[in-house]
């Protein structure tokens, strides 16, 4: 099986995300990669099996993981899903936490 070529525009919408830790606008981001929105959805999801919506939000959820264990989380309530993200504190772990935070993405996403 011959593997598929690197897909540059992705790794630089994967870098984009991750340094922006996931606040960046996906049609923006299509724009800045001279791709349509629905070139980059599909060859997102075919390369990292999310869509950018959900990548994004799992790097929203990650960032605010990471703020949670800073030393003045516990000053800071009004961070958004701090009662999702404390239940899953013992998760958090490697692959699951993708696991977990796209799960989580995916529910909030139905609704």
């Amino acid at each position: 099986m011959a593997s598929q070529p690197i897909d540059v525009r992705i790794v630089a919408a994967v870098t984009t995300l991750d340094g922006a830790n996931g606040n960046v606008s996906i049609l923006a981001l299509a724009k800045s990669l001279g791709m349509s929105l629905r070139a980059l959805q599909t060859r997102f999801l075919a390369t990292v099996s999310l869509t950018p919506k959900e990548y994004a939000q799992i790097q929203r959820l990650q960032a605010t993981i990471r703020q949670l264990d800073s030393p003045v989380a516990a000053d800071a309530p009004e961070l958004e899903l701090v009662d999702a993200v404390l239940a899953a504190r013992d998760e958090r772990d490697g692959d699951q936490t993708l696991a977990l935070a796209a799960a989580f993405v995916r529910s909030h996403l139905r609704k």
